[in-house]
């Protein structure tokens, strides 16, 4: 119950108390006085039970406050946020007196603190944790990439230690020419300091400009190799250095660069044109003894100088096919080193490449038809003049064809044809049914002095100069030439032949 209400029930009983106080005391009677006294009495437990009731009221009032608090809500709170009981006991206790007011202001404040510290002690936990085990992994991860580092720098030097001690010149560019790498062979041979070189461009202040091609070769060229002559005043000091070059591609097959590997081969070179020039002298020599034998024993064949019997006949023909074969290996040395002194040239006219294929097959036919063998021309109608050089063309018709005929079996055919190919060229090629050669002898076919495959019973082998001289004289025409072949099945020889005119 409220102070107020209280207040106003007490001051209306003592009002209606005062008119029956007054009417009995004015009567001298005792029994009044009984009366007065009574109605005083009534009047003042009515007081006193108002003050119990009121008592009450407020304690009653005060519990439901510390149960609803207990219960952990707040009734102006609609958020219904849990809260310790203990704050609202101590909260209750606040309109008792001023010091019960502090204590609880006291009590509710080191409550609030403890709870701020457990909660801030909470997070710095939390947060040491998480900063422990980043670091960790941080720690994890440097020692990791340390370690790596540390196996990447040895392999780069030992990498770089090799290619210091390679004999041969070393030269990396990047995609620009600028130069990556040069080891101490390279910069002695190219006279000039890696210093110097390093992170410039490779042309820069040459004093050759044929180096320029050691790394600037395209690739569609197809150039993996080539040789380069150094010039200089001095004849003690030219040298010839031999480049091979290799494109670098990263893992999408991008350029990104090129290696190039030089070789001092002045002194091999120096070796080959003196063996070049002691075989052409030789075979100079041996010309003119040679064309006397031939001419003497053309003389005694004839019957110029008297009759002969059989077996004379007979040796004369053998020593005659036995000339034949000298001077044929004479004629392949002399033209094989005209070729690699770059002394041999020829003279193209526009001619009619299906003349050249009669007179070849025409050339072979008693040949063929000795081992029964059929000589056969496929031409395409219509074919236009190509400029070639028709003598030295028709030699490289007599080597393809006398090689099929060395390797065909009797009753096999041997097939002689031209045709249109792509890129305006012109095709020609030889085919047999012979026994096919072997991939791994094809790289052999076209170098010298290599033979490969057995020839049929009865016949002589060559010398091993025919294809490789057949492979300069296509190229003196611009022309490139191949084989194709699998064992069992035969071999075509093909080559091609520009239709541009051959000025």
């Amino acid at each position: 119950m409220k102070r107020p209400v209280l207040v106003s029930l007490l001051a209306a009983a003592f009002w209606l108390a005062l008119p029956a106080l007054a009417f009995a005391a004015r009567r001298d009677d005792p029994a009044s006085h009984t009366r007065v006294v009574v109605i005083s009495v009534i009047i003042g437990l009515a007081i006193l039970m108002g003050l119990l009731l009121y008592q009450l009221s407020r304690r009653s009032s005060d519990s439901d406050v510390q149960r609803n608090r207990a219960a952990g809500t707040l009734a102006e709170d609609d958020s219904a946020v849990p809260v310790d009981p203990s704050i609202y006991e101590e909260v209750g206790r606040l309109t008792r007196s001023p010091e019960q007011r502090r204590a609880a202001s006291r009590q509710l404040t080191a409550l609030l603190q403890s709870r701020i510290e457990k909660q801030v002690d909470s997070v710095k936990q939390e947060l040491s944790d998480k900063y422990e085990k980043v670091i960790s992994d941080k720690t994890k991860s440097e020692a990791v990439v340390k370690r790596r580092y540390k196996e990447v720098l040895i392999e780069k030097k030992q990498t770089e230690s090799v290619m210091r001690s390679i004999a041969e010149g070393l030269v990396v560019v990047d995609n620009k020419g600028k130069v990556m790498f040069m080891n101490p062979a390279a910069e002695k041979m190219l006279a000039v300091n890696k210093e110097d070189k390093l992170g410039r461009d490779l042309k820069e202040n040459l004093r050759d400009e044929q180096l320029v091609s050691l790394v600037t070769g395209e690739a569609e060229n197809n150039e993996v190799e080539r040789e380069v002559e150094l010039n200089s005043k001095l004849e003690q000091t030219k040298r010839v250095l031999r480049a091979s070059n290799a494109v670098i591609q990263d893992e999408s097959g991008k350029t990104v660069g090129m290696v190039a590997v030089l070789s001092d081969v002045t002194k091999q070179k120096e070796l080959d044109r003196m063996k070049s020039e002691f075989v052409s002298k030789v075979t100079h020599e041996l010309r003119t003894p040679i064309v006397a034998i031939k001419h003497s024993l053309a003389v005694i064949e004839d019957g110029s100088a008297g009759d002969l019997s059989d077996p004379q006949k007979n040796f004369l023909g053998i020593a005659s096919r036995n000339l034949e074969r000298l001077s044929h290996l004479i004629n392949d040395l002399l033209d094989l080193a005209k070729l690699e002194a770059k002394k041999m040239e020829i003279h193209p006219s526009a001619s009619d490449i299906s003349e050249v294929i009669g007179a070849t097959c025409e050339t072979f036919h008693a040949w063929a038809a000795s081992k029964s063998i059929s000589i056969q021309k496929q031409i395409e109608p219509s074919l236009p003049a190509v400029s070639f050089d028709s003598e030295r063309l028709t030699q490289v018709f007599h080597n393809l064809v006398g090689n099929a005929m060395k390797f065909t079996p009797g009753g096999g055919t041997i097939i002689v044809g031209a045709r249109r190919a792509k890129e305006n060229a012109l095709e020609v090629y030889v085919k047999d049914t012979g026994p096919g050669i072997a991939k791994e002898d094809m790289a052999k076919l076209f170098q010298k002095f290599q033979q490969v495959g057995k020839p049929n019973s009865g016949e002589i082998s060559g010398t091993g100069l025919g294809l490789a001289i057949s492979k300069e004289i296509v190229e003196l025409h611009l022309g490139r030439i191949w084989v194709e072949s699998e064992l069992g099945q035969g071999t075509t020889f093909l080559f091609t032949l520009p239709m541009e005119s051959q000025g």
